[in-house]
């Protein structure tokens, strides 16, 4: 039977997939280990090639002990930085209602300006949370005493988020206020 002449289908349930090899022989793949094969030999995206991006990129999370508290570096916000939406879970490890916050970035490209940032509570009345810039990055600072921060990607136009915890004197950084 010649190529042309095989049924088409739109998906594939159990059958397999036909793939030549090298010297002509034929090779049949099934649709999940197919999926690997593809997932492992794609890049990772950036701003400049599509790709895929791996789970530590499109979702954190950040936990704060009795003791110590974190600020987290998440993105730039100079001139061809991030832009894009992240979305932020906040919550107390044992007890209390969750908070939601987006935060919007839209970098400038052509002058050097700091990004224009939005961040809105969409719920929860958590007020512990505490959002900072710079000159150079946005940051979310999280309290001690048990809470989680989770932080994820929602959508990206160019840039990326760097999500790190770092060290500063946070009395350097100037506050962003919430939109309610």
């Amino acid at each position: 039977m010649k190529l042309n002449e095989a049924m088409q289908i739109n998906t594939i349930n159990d059958e397999y997939v036909t793939l030549m090899n090298a010297n002509g022989n034929p090779l049949r793949i099934n649709k999940s280990d197919l999926i690997e094969v593809i997932r492992a030999n794609m890049p990772v995206a950036t701003t400049d090639k599509n790709g895929l991006y791996g789970k530590s990129y499109v979702e954190k999370v950040f936990t704060t002990s009795s003791t110590n508290t974190k600020l987290i570096k998440l993105f730039s916000c100079q001139k061809s930085g991030f832009s894009g939406k992240i979305s932020l879970l906040f919550r107390r490890s044992e007890s209390g209602v969750i908070s939601e916050f987006s935060i919007y970035a839209n970098s400038y490209h052509t002058i050097d300006k700091i990004s224009d940032i939005q961040i809105y509570r969409r719920a929860g009345s958590h007020s512990n949370i505490t959002f900072y810039r710079d000159e150079e990055y946005v940051y979310a600072y999280m309290p001690s005493n048990y809470y989680y921060l989770c932080c994820k990607l929602g959508f990206l136009f160019v840039g990326k988020l760097i999500l790190e915890v770092t060290e500063m004197d946070i009395s350097t950084l100037t506050k962003i206020p919430l939109i309610e």
